[in-house]
């Protein structure tokens, strides 16, 4: 409603997430449980084969949206969500 930017949301909820020291392996789980539905496969390979761009926009996590896209990301031209970004060990959010 208008209270808040999109920036300031997605600070907002990057420092939530900080301070519930949200770890890679606990998103990674979350994705797990996330499915694509039946034919997105041949979707994505029709559009693709036929020159038509995918374009994802999605206020989901880059994490989650590579895990369950999988291979299929192949087909996707550009993918706009929010990005984490972790240490090298994937515990700590920088």
């Amino acid at each position: 409603n208008g209270d808040i930017s999109h920036k300031q949301w997605c600070d907002i909820t990057a420092e939530y997430f900080t301070k519930k020291d949200l770890k890679k392996e606990q998103i990674e789980l979350i994705a797990k449980q996330i499915y694509l539905m039946p034919g997105t496969e041949d979707v994505f390979k029709t559009l693709y084969e036929n020159g038509i761009p995918i374009y994802i926009c999605s206020g989901s996590i880059d994490i989650i949206i590579e895990y369950v896209l999988g291979n299929l990301k192949e087909y996707v031209r550009k993918i706009v969500c929010n990005q984490f970004a972790y240490d090298s060990s994937g515990t700590k959010l920088k």
